[in-house]
């Protein structure tokens, strides 16, 4: 049996920059996904990530994506986004 992945979207049909857009929490965020973004993030900007927790790479919160992502997460979890919100990077609504 074989299976193939589904065709890459194209963002600018889906999203547009201050859209919203959830991405799953603790190991279902899909990081393929995000990183695919990532890579086609040309003018984008202002996008809020929102997640439960994200468990292990939260690339979205390095600083080379402050203008790209906003993230507002329910439960502030790992080094990387404890010290994103310490610096005020984000906007965690529901801090817990």
């Amino acid at each position: 049996m074989t299976f193939s992945l589904p065709q890459a979207p194209q963002w600018s049909s889906l999203i547009k920059s201050g859209c919203r857009v959830f991405v799953g929490g603790n190991a279902s965020v899909p990081h393929a996904l995000v990183q695919h973004l990532i890579d086609n993030s040309e003018g984008f900007s202002d996008i809020e990530l929102v997640h439960m927790l994200a468990l292990g790479d939260t690339r979205w919160v390095k600083e080379e994506y402050k203008n790209l992502f906003k993230a507002n997460t329910f439960f502030i979890g790992g080094e990387a986004m404890r010290k994103a919100v310490d610096e005020g990077g984000l906007y965690p609504r529901f801090p817990v």
